[in-house]
């Protein structure tokens, strides 16, 4: 009678379900941060080129202006220089805390959930279009879902698990000035720290904390402030970079905007395309589907210390979100947790349709495993089929261009004539190329071998260029324009 059932366990590598799962993570991750990351997205944005100077420009001086996303600007310039300015280097410090968000992800399910459910909402959260875009590319937005999980996982430990506590808490001060030093960071912080302090178990917890170690925390937390205080003292305008008020203000003044903005980003699930640089609809369908299971779930077990917490985050989320629909980072985390939930409840539910069989158990599986490969799979076709097909003029595909003509004409002067925005990105080659000129208009005669970007829309009157770059977008496909004396 044991033969048929082991030999089912055997022929579906039962025994190895949760190695072979966690193995698939590492495999669907490295294709995620790996495929094609030089050309993909195809260009570079202006945000991106703002980030990118903003970095290689960090020094420690006095005037601090390297404070706000301190630790992603010090990562990208190290990258800079190491390897030249290139989309590989620029996004290489998202790719390195993208991959240490999902691990904190996946380690965090594995203290809520089975690690069924750890495995397959960690592979859906991997997949989903919002991580693969803050994650390939070349700005900060990582640093709010890493933060955040980050404190997540630390309370996680020093709620649940009890073992070594000092550690954890002084974890839990760390990931807070994280998310303080972060745009927009202010809210799950402030939203996760309020409802925790509301729930019985969470503050009988605070209350054994030694008093010594908790001087011992706060002045941490304080000397860890102090560049941050200092630099919104003497830059008050930064406030307004870290909370966002200014778009907050401009998206009040249009409730109907903000509605559309909501239904576009989050739930247009029939359109495909962009908006800006980030690709919509967010999520699909069936995801939508699971975060709504996951809220009803939640809204069930509301006196659970999990669903206190999260259902004030959502409430929180869903009114910052409504304001500035455009900051999706804001959205990822909190709403992942609910398709996580989503999850767990969708597995226990449809196991109870089926008899303790092992024959019905295992048939039951192939619709879930169907469900689950078609939303990973179907998050990563839509991301990369995209930015393939769909042409974005928000995208700036003429550095490699730049360079590659840097490059030929070797070590002589070369001017480039480039828009004000850009100006400032396009002028980091000087470190590689010092005779480069950086300019924002036509030189009145044309003495030296110049390259214009599409971008500024001007060309020498009367002149032809000796060589257009093209791209392979069917539209807008100029790249450079170079003209040489005659």
């Amino acid at each position: 009678m044991s033969f048929r059932p082991s030999f089912i366990q055997q022929a579906t590598l039962y025994k190895f379900r949760y190695l072979v799962g966690y193995g698939l993570i590492i495999v669907i991750l490295f294709f995620i941060i790996g495929a094609d990351i030089g050309n993909v997205p195809h260009g570079i944005s202006q945000a991106e080129m703002n980030q990118a100077v903003t970095s290689t420009s960090m020094h420690f001086s006095l005037d601090m202006s390297w404070t706000i996303n301190g630790g992603y600007n010090f990562l990208q310039k190290l990258s800079v220089e190491a390897f030249g300015l290139s989309r590989l280097s620029l996004v290489l410090p998202s790719l390195l805390l993208g991959v240490a968000t999902i691990i904190l992800f996946a380690l965090t399910m594995r203290h809520w959930f089975k690690d069924s459910v750890a495995v397959v909402a960690t592979i859906i959260t991997m997949t989903s279009v919002q991580f693969i875009s803050i994650t390939r590319s070349a700005t900060p937005d990582i640093l709010l879902p890493f933060w955040t999980l980050l404190l997540l996982y630390a309370a996680v430990r020093l709620l649940v698990k009890r073992d070594k506590a000092f550690l954890w808490k002084l974890t839990i001060v760390i990931a807070s000035i994280g998310l303080l030093y972060t745009p927009f960071g202010v809210y799950p912080l402030i939203t996760i720290f309020v409802s925790a302090f509301f729930h019985p178990h969470v503050r009988s917890r605070f209350r054994h904390i030694k008093r010594l170690r908790l001087f011992l925390l706060g002045g941490i937390a304080a000397l860890g402030l102090v560049p941050l205080g200092i630099y919104l003292v003497t830059h008050p305008s930064a406030i307004d970079t870290l909370t966002g008020f200014s778009l907050i203000r401009s998206e009040f003044n249009g409730l109907r905007h903000g509605f559309m903005a909501i239904y576009d980003f989050y739930l247009n699930v029939t359109a495909s395309g962009f908006i800006g640089t980030q690709i919509v609809p967010i999520f699909n369908l069936a995801t939508i589907a699971l975060a709504a299971l996951g809220l009803f779930k939640s809204i069930r077990d509301r006196y659970m210390a999990r669903s206190y917490v999260l259902l004030a985050w959502i409430t929180s989320t869903a009114v910052t979100a409504f304001l500035m629909p455009s900051v999706i980072a804001l959205t990822f985390v909190p709403v992942m947790l609910l398709v996580a939930i989503g999850i767990d409840t969708l597995i226990v539910e449809w196991y109870r349709l089926f008899p303790r069989n092992p024959y019905a158990r295992i048939a039951g599986l192939v619709p879930l495993t169907i469900l689950f490969i078609s939303i990973g799979s179907g998050n990563i076709s839509h991301y990369f089929d995209t930015h393939d097909h769909v042409a974005n003029p928000y995208f700036s595909q003429s550095l490699p261009a730049v360079q590659q003509q840097l490059a030929v004409e070797g070590d002589y002067p070369v001017r480039l004539v480039a828009t004000e925005d850009e100006a400032p990105f396009y002028s980091i080659l000087k470190n590689e190329h010092s005779y480069l000129d950086v300019a924002t208009t036509l030189p009145s005669s044309l003495d030296i071998p110049t390259f214009v970007l599409p971008s500024t829309g001007k060309t020498f009157a009367g002149k032809t260029p000796s060589r257009i770059i093209t791209s392979d977008r069917g539209e807008d496909a100029v790249t450079l324009r170079i003209y040489r004396p005659q």
